[in-house]
């Protein structure tokens, strides 16, 4: 079985790959990179070259030099400054802090970059100038059930087969003590990340309610994928997607947003009852409405009050080195029990679930402001588009994904979110940018 998934993996990577690079259909291409994106991390791991979060992007670079549309591109990325700058601050940082090597901070810092921002960017280059929605349906069709399917058997099974073909032990999450306890539903989600699997699932449930209007189809799919969330055991994804949704129906509907708020209060007095009597849903519900009322002090995920005392311990972890940071990876060599520096971890710092803590940790104040001054300008690009009716959809989609993204990351261990949000992000800003540069190319030959 082991070998059967891994020979899987390795042969659909490869076909990525293959497809990236000579695809000539630029809309198909894209495809690829999404589902490549979405569905090779973190089962993929090639010992003998670098993992598809960092390989994947670099491949898109290629591809726009082979076309010869690099340059062009590149002129008219909207954050190609800004991109240029963390790219110069990925290198120039290790001479600055480090805890490692020169050579091994250098290229972990440049794959840190190449995994997260530098996604964007590939998102950008290798995106059509205009989709099909039927070729986005079929796209979106096969990623749902792709979805759906491993959800349900890492569920239905005895043991998560898909983390122990890849576990050095071959242990299963469904093995864990935590099974016992109060928030032991966790222990029927999969392995590979949760949070990955469980906003994949977010993606897809928001361009689904979009764009297959097919009711007999959509509902089944939305159903199905709303039911795996339940199996990540996760509760963010829960949240993501009602920003999501939120902000969906903030710039298209207004009364719908009122609407299903109503319809979702009305599920929990009706069903509510019912829902906690169920080993799973009910476990998972009772973790979610905790979440809620009380920030998560009855449970033993991570509450209000430990995101304080992450933030308290953060801030003395900075005080060491405010500029600069400890050096890439420092904060994870902190957290991890086999980590290197684990021996002066402050318990306060938990996991350091949130992207904040691990930037200023590792990266210090200066890093900081580089990645919020990113997400102010995309967002900021996003709302200028909005209020066009010519550009409102497309800017609607960028900014839905731009936000759930970042507050995930907020409030979360990043685990590879990037690869699941930015090729759409980077796909609402190519649409833009070329119907933009058409009309004004077109209003300045009429002026002419």
């Amino acid at each position: 079985m082991n070998t059967g998934i891994q020979l899987i993996e390795y042969l659909f990577f490869l076909l990525v790959i293959y497809k990236l690079i000579f695809e000539k259909d630029k809309e198909k291409c894209f495809y690829w990179y999404v589902c490549g994106n979405l569905l090779l991390y973190p089962l993929m791991k090639l010992p003998i070259i670098p993992q598809p979060p960092i390989l994947l992007p670099l491949i898109c670079i290629v591809r726009a030099y082979k076309d010869k549309e690099l340059k062009q591109l590149w002129n008219v990325y909207p954050l190609r400054v800004l991109t240029l700058l963390m790219l110069l601050y990925h290198i120039l940082h290790p001479f600055m802090a480090s805890w490692m090597s020169l050579g091994s901070a250098i290229r972990f810092e440049l794959y840190e970059f190449s995994q997260t921002y530098l996604v964007l960017l590939g998102g950008f280059l290798i995106a059509p100038a205009a989709f099909s929605r039927n070729r986005l349906q079929r796209c979106l069709l096969f990623l749902a059930v792709v979805l759906i399917v491993a959800g349900g058997m890492c569920w239905m099974m005895d043991s998560n087969f898909i983390a122990a073909a890849f576990s050095s032990t071959g242990d299963s999450f469904f093995g864990s003590d935590r099974v016992g306890t109060e928030r032991g539903f966790r222990a029927t989600g999969p392995a590979f990340s949760p949070n990955s699997y469980g906003n994949s699932l977010v993606l897809c449930i928001l361009l689904v309610k979009h764009y297959i209007k097919k009711t007999t189809l959509r509902i089944p799919l939305i159903l199905g994928l709303l039911l795996c969330i339940v199996f990540t055991a996760s509760r963010a994804p829960v949240f993501i997607l009602a920003i999501g949704l939120c902000i969906y129906y903030l710039f298209q509907k207004k009364s719908k947003l009122v609407l299903t708020v109503a319809v979702v209060y009305i599920g929990f007095i009706l069903f509510g009852e019912a829902l906690s009597n169920n080993e799973y849903i009910g476990k998972y519900v009772a973790g979610i409405t905790d979440l809620v009322l009380t920030g998560g002090q009855n449970t033993d995920g991570s509450s209000s009050e430990l995101r304080e005392l992450q933030w308290l311990t953060t801030l003395n972890y900075l005080e060491e080195a405010p500029i600069w940071g400890h050096g890439q990876g420092y904060t994870m060599q902190l957290v991890n029990e086999d980590g290197r520096f684990f021996f002066l971890k402050d318990s306060s710092i938990a996991g350091a679930e949130g992207y904040q803590y691990i930037t200023l940790i590792d990266y210090g104040i200066s890093y900081m402001l580089l990645a919020l001054l990113f997400f102010i300008m995309l967002i900021s690009y996003f709302i200028r588009y909005i209020r066009n009716k010519e550009f409102a959809e497309t800017a609607l989609w960028g900014l839905c994904f731009t936000v759930c993204l970042l507050v995930f990351l907020l409030s979360s261990r990043p685990n590879q979110i990037w690869q699941i949000y930015f090729p759409f992000v980077g796909l609402c800003l190519k649409m833009i940018v070329c119907k933009s540069n058409t009309k004004a190319d077109y209003e300045h030959n009429i002026s002419m």
